[in-house]
């Protein structure tokens, strides 16, 4: 007999059947309960699982190889900073910074600003110019500046420190001291308590660079051990394009090693519902969400997902949600997996490597045109939407939409840990006798999102 128009029970949902002739494998308005299932239970036991033997040993081999401990990496094309608002000295009208610095190869590069949270006092500044190593004030009051005697080497480790009592610098590197000439015929306000700082290491937000810096760009290499007065810093308050250093070679993509970190990009081009978007992936966790194409909060939205051993793609065009996924028993094989996926009028295909599948649903008329929003790694924090697996930890390379390549601009915004400047370089996959780790260098790309 015939069969015509069919109707699913849930959101009305008309299926042309002239349009699915010879079909395979498609799935309809509905997650699979064992998929169900096990993104539920990564969500909840992802943190167990970290420490427990799974059938994927890639998974639970050292997630990132080479890194050094306590240390963070800045460097990339975009800004990448910590801030710590609202610290204060333990003493009056005096500041002790110190920490362990590793440049790259570029000489210059801001490390330190300190900005009074009061508006109306000098500030102090550190950065490397021409390799030496420079510590000036800023603001109201006679300048004060001080260089070091000795260049900085890339690739090695320098003991920096600086101690500014408002009306003398002393820096100190590996050893060596040096002081600013001390301001005379200057009187210094007697406060009654130590003045609270916001400290921003490593770089600052681009809106925050000025003509009166003595420095234009951010710090590339590795700071570890940050002190004041001796102790160390607190948590962050915010964190921008930083991540563990890694000691060994980098390659073209961005890393995301699993703390939320997110990467927005603005699609001007891309108009929901015909879309394309084609990457390559490198896991290093066995569950986490790749991309979110869409609002966070409103639909039309797009989806991509990594779990033990499927990938999942799941949409919602407003009238209920479809998905349509791939087994892929070895995704955290250290090897780089092609991911495509494609959203037209009423299909959602999704390929990996040489394997695809799709599934169908027909989007309303009303949101055709609608401008797509693309997180990759997570969503931004000052989202309430909540995402059922943990950030994504891995790399991202060769990002095309619609088919071109998309490069680094100023619609780009990147929250937490995200390293722009390269992925780190080998893979991971285990040989038979589950031995690890082979690495292969590669040459850091300049502009980690166009990648050809």
């Amino acid at each position: 007999g015939r069969v015509g128009d069919p109707r699913v029970r849930g959101p009305q949902r008309v299926f042309d059947l002239h349009q699915n002739m010879g079909s395979v494998n498609v799935s309809v308005g509905c997650t699979p309960a064992q998929l169900i299932e096990t993104s539920r239970a990564t969500a909840q036991k992802v943190s167990r699982r970290s420490r427990q033997p799974s059938q994927d040993l890639a998974c639970t081999t050292p997630w990132l190889p080479g890194t050094i401990q306590d240390a963070y990496q800045f460097g990339g094309p975009l800004p990448s900073y910590l801030q710590f608002v609202g610290i204060s000295p333990s003493h009056r009208n005096r500041l002790h910074l110190s920490m362990l610095v590793r440049p790259h190869a570029a000489s210059q590069g801001l490390l330190l600003s300190t900005a009074p949270m009061s508006g109306r006092s000098p500030s102090l500044v550190l950065f490397l110019n021409h390799g030496h190593f420079v510590a000036q004030t800023e603001g109201p009051g006679p300048r004060l500046q001080v260089q070091s005697r000795q260049h900085s080497r890339a690739g090695q480790w320098h003991r920096v420190s600086v101690r500014w009592g408002m009306q003398q610098i002393q820096l100190v590197v590996d050893g060596s001291q040096t002081w600013s000439q001390k301001a005379l015929h200057h009187r210094v306000p007697r406060a009654e308590r130590p003045q609270p700082y916001t400290l921003s290491v490593g770089g600052l937000p681009a809106s925050s660079y000025s003509s009166k810096l003595p420095v234009s760009v951010g710090f590339s290499g590795c700071l570890k051990k940050l002190q004041l007065d001796k102790q160390p810093l607190r948590t962050p308050t915010q964190m921008v394009g930083v991540t563990p250093c890694v000691s060994g070679p980098l390659e073209d993509g961005l890393f995301f090693p699993g703390s939320e970190g997110v990467v927005t990009l603005e699609l001007p081009k891309a108009k929901m519902p015909y879309v394309s978007l084609e990457l390559e992936m490198r896991p290093l966790a066995a569950a986490g969400l790749i991309f979110h194409l869409g609002q966070a909060l409103a639909t039309p939205y797009m989806q991509l997902k990594v779990l033990t051993e499927q990938v999942l793609l799941q949409a919602n065009d407003g009238a209920g949600e479809f998905s349509t996924w791939v087994t892929y028993p070895k995704l955290c094989d250290g090897r780089w997996h092609r991911v495509a996926v494609i959203m037209g009028r009423d299909t959602l295909r999704l390929e990996v490597d040489t394997q695809s599948n799709h599934t169908t649903g027909r989007l309303p008329e009303s949101l055709a045109g609608s401008p797509a929003l693309l997180h990759l790694g997570s969503l931004p924090k000052s989202s309430t939407a909540r995402p059922e697996l943990p950030a994504y930890r891995g790399c991202l390379r060769k990002l095309l939409i619609n088919g071109a390549p998309v490069n680094v601009t100023a619609s780009v915004q990147i929250q937490g840990a995200v390293g722009m400047r390269g992925c780190p370089s080998g893979t991971l996959a285990l040989s038979k006798q589950g031995k690890a780790l082979t690495q292969r260098q590669a040459k850091p790309s300049v502009s980690p999102l166009l990648w050809h």
